[in-house]
């Protein structure tokens, strides 16, 4: 497996954040091998900030230009068509679904908090 240090970026402003920023969740190599749209850049790097990524505000545009102009989208490979018969066999499996959130003790005597079906609070009595 390659090292996040051995990965280099291209030169140019929010080079060093972006080395800094995105290197702290994830190797490089997920930004040098992939290519994106300026919408899609917009997208990926507002999901980075959402999960905490370490970006001051007034850097963001900085990394998005830096990102949009040095790994712009690629074009998507040619369609090959198969000769002959294909077969393709799918398989299903159930999942389990997440546990229910835990109900809360009463608060107090004749009170408690109510919750919906999905766990979110709906009111107290």
């Amino acid at each position: 497996m390659q090292g996040r240090s051995a990965i280099q970026l291209p030169d140019g402003e929010g080079k060093e954040i972006v080395q800094t920023a995105c290197a702290a969740c994830h190797s490089l190599g997920n930004i040098t091998n992939s290519g994106h749209s300026a919408e899609e850049w917009k997208t990926a790097v507002a999901m980075m900030l959402n999960v905490g990524a370490n970006v001051p505000e007034d850097k963001v545009d900085t990394v998005l230009n830096y990102l949009v102009k040095n790994f712009p989208e690629k074009p998507a490979p040619p369609a090959v068509s198969i000769p002959g018969n294909v077969e393709v066999s799918f398989k299903e499996w159930k999942v389990p679904r997440p546990a229910r959130a835990a109900r809360p003790a009463r608060r107090a005597r004749r009170h408690h908090l109510v919750y919906g079906a999905h766990g979110q609070l709906t009111g107290a009595h």
